[in-house]
């Protein structure tokens, strides 16, 4: 596929060209009929692309905001290549192969319910030291015991996140930052 133009004398080819030429270049089409995103992927799965400049961007999410039209409000992009059986089956997880997929037939926005729910996850495994546990089991708490609740939660790479949990880690390490910063001998 020749879409967009390959700057030469560079080890990567950094393609030039519209968000969509772009992201077409960087797609290897399956025999399932998935597209399969060759260029960064996150450690979580997903791939991520640069748009409008210096932003980055979940390149599924671009690919159904391109052909699809605009993702409506609080809704996500969820895989329906995904299978928790059949001939697509896998664990899910950060490996699968499935968040690669940037086929926006492939996509569809639902709702974060609809996309973590038991369900739709209950027989996927997620790979953990001691074996394996279902896929997105709901907790009501963080590790902390912070309720998990809409204020207080951030999903980051299909995880959810405790905002207060983050917010005191944040502290801490700045303040770790500033007393390094004013002993006696620290360079600036």
């Amino acid at each position: 596929m020749s879409m967009g133009q390959y700057i030469k004398g560079l080890r990567r080819k950094y393609v030039i060209g519209t968000v969509r030429e772009r992201l077409l270049a960087r797609v290897e089409v399956q025999p399932n009929g998935c597209w399969w995103w060759t260029g960064y992927r996150m450690p979580c799965g997903y791939g991520r692309m640069m748009v409008e400049g210096r932003k980055h961007a979940l390149v599924h999410r671009v690919s159904y905001q391109l052909f699809k039209g605009p993702i409506p409000d609080n809704l996500q992009i969820d895989h329906v290549c995904h299978s928790p059986k059949g001939p697509n089956a896998c664990p899910g997880g950060d490996t699968c192969p499935h968040r690669r997929c940037v086929n926006p037939d492939h996509l569809e926005p639902v709702t974060r319910k609809v996309n973590t729910s038991l369900e739709r996850s209950s027989t996927r495994l997620e790979p953990m030291r001691d074996g394996y546990r279902a896929a997105y089991t709901p907790k009501e708490v963080c590790p902390q015991g912070h309720a998990f609740t809409e204020e207080n939660t951030l999903v980051s790479c299909g995880r959810r996140l405790c905002r207060i949990c983050r917010r005191l880690k944040t502290r801490e390490r700045r303040a770790r930052l500033k007393a390094a910063l004013a002993a006696p001998g620290a360079t600036q």
